[in-house]
């Protein structure tokens, strides 16, 4: 098979090769994962063995599912409100290493799309502080896009080099690089396109020692940095992590599920050898479990070496840098009034939002809410988002974001339209006007009671309406609109 003859190289690393070979070429099952930030997981269960019954359990892991390539998930309404989110099952495993606990504070060093900063917001429970960093800006986007989606609340996405972040910043607790590579182990959804790959090889090995560094750099002492990347070369895996001198880190072993099948980290390679723990490290490849090509090591920061051993913070005592002058917070009676309008027209309580901080972006005059562990700093890099939007720009602060909305106000009492039957959502989504009834026009929070509510339960939130003279206008974005299947 010809557009697999640059993996020739690795012949003799694979244990079955005809094998690897033939799963190599066929289609990658896509995969899907309950979001417990949006629903809890009985009733995306419920949702995903409805919509696709020939759905499939991934063995090694709770809350995720393996469905045929060409299942369109992306026109399930479970999927557009965030209840779900699809992501490549390799790739899942890497965020399972960082040891995470609410309220912490963690760095993602290489972060769009976005998939695995979703993950570690799931595994703080939405709390603590996630740094994502993207160097890219039209990655920005797909990044931004995914975190509202899924109503992540914890995160602030910066717009820089994660090699430029400061070496001052405060220490975060772990930090994932889940590192730029020659994408070998997506030849299932692609061929690979590089024609001198030895070139390339050399260039990106001293991109991702470097982001690697600086991710020993930002972490207390004690803390993990997961390295993870989609290839197969030892030049950008076990290469690189041998260069982190053994009193900097350790490379300990991964904790392996059962039902993942991994091999270890090569500790030789063309002549070379590598520190011996890199034999901790572990590599999947796609005949084993049905999935891409991935690496995944775990080190722990010790207090030697050119990582420059600081003193730890830990949770709870972050040591904040300056806030940038584009962002400022919302105090007191200021605070106060927001929190008020939105209980008067929605009857949205204050207390839903006790736990979290309200921003303005200066510049643009942009209103965020995020979790009071999120405070800004200048040392990070462009502040690009803190949180979720409340609304764009100096709008009155009643016409309100469809994530913010689909994020914490479920059982609003005021202004709310509920759509009463699946047609009626499917014709919402499609940018139908609806009739709407009522003595008053204006915006509207639409909702509906969704297969696998209970009557007990407050229905979901679909998003913002806008209600004129008996007609209701949808006010979701296009990326949300289109054909649904509810």
């Amino acid at each position: 098979m010809a557009h697999l003859d640059h993996l020739l190289r690795y012949r003799d690393l694979i244990d079955d090769w005809s094998a690897f070979e033939a799963a190599s070429t066929r289609p990658l099952p896509r995969v899907l994962w309950a979001n417990p930030l949006r629903c809890d997981l009985d009733t995306a269960a419920a949702t995903v063995a409805r919509l696709a019954p020939q759905a499939q359990r991934v063995p090694w892991t709770d809350g995720a599912w393996r469905l045929p390539d060409d299942t369109p998930v992306g026109s399930w309404l479970s999927y557009r409100i965030g209840w779900l989110h699809a992501q490549e099952e390799a790739a899942m495993w890497a965020v399972d290493q960082l040891e995470l606990s609410p309220g912490q504070r963690v760095l993602d060093l290489c972060a769009a799309p976005g998939n695995k900063t979703a993950q570690i917001a799931v595994a703080l429970q939405d709390s603590g502080l996630i740094v994502a960093t993207e160097r890219r800006r039209p990655r920005l986007a797909k990044l931004r896009f995914n975190l509202e989606r899924l109503g992540v609340s914890c995160a602030a996405v910066v717009h820089a080099d994660g090699n430029r972040i400061a070496d001052g910043v405060p220490h975060f607790d772990a930090a994932l690089v889940d590192a730029p590579c020659s994408c070998e182990g997506t030849s299932r959804k692609h061929a690979s396109t590089w024609r001198d790959m030895d070139r390339y090889r050399a260039s990106i090995s001293q991109l991702q020692t470097s982001l690697l560094r600086k991710a020993l750099r930002l972490v207390r002492p004690g803390g993990v940095v997961v390295y993870s990347t989609c290839t197969y070369a030892p030049e950008e895996n076990e290469q690189v992590l041998d260069s982190i001198y053994p009193e900097v880190a350790a490379i300990e072993p991964l904790a392996i599920p059962s039902g993942l099948v991994t091999t270890p980290g090569i500790t030789e390679w063309r002549g070379r050898s590598y520190r011996p723990d890199v034999a901790n490290a572990a590599r999947l490849w796609p005949h084993h479990n049905d999935t891409g090509g991935f690496f995944v090591a775990k080190l722990r920061r010790l207090d030697g070496g050119d990582a420059r051993a600081l003193p730890p913070t830990g949770p709870g005592s972050p040591q904040v840098g300056p806030v940038p002058q584009d962002w400022r917070r919302a105090e007191g009676s200021e605070r106060d009034e927001l929190l008020a309008g939105w209980e008067v027209a929605f009857g949205v309580a204050p207390a839903r939002f006790a736990d979290h901080a309200l921003w303005q972006r200066r510049s643009s005059g942009s209103w965020w809410i995020a979790g009071h562990g999120v405070i800004p700093d200048v040392r990070w890099g462009n502040v690009d988002t803190l949180g979720l939007r409340v609304q764009r720009g100096r709008k009155p602060p009643t016409q309100l974001s469809n994530p913010f909305l689909r994020r914490f106000f479920r059982g609003a009492r005021g202004s709310v339209v509920e759509l009463a039957s699946s047609e009626l959502v499917s014709r919402f989504f499609a940018r139908e006007t609806l009739d709407a009834t009522g003595p008053t026009s204006g915006f509207r929070v639409v909702t509906a009671r969704l297969d696998g509510q209970t009557q007990g339960e407050a229905p979901e939130v679909l998003g913002r309406g806008l209600a004129s003279g008996g007609e209701l206008r949808c006010e979701l974005s296009k990326q949300d609109t289109g054909n649904v299947v509810v």
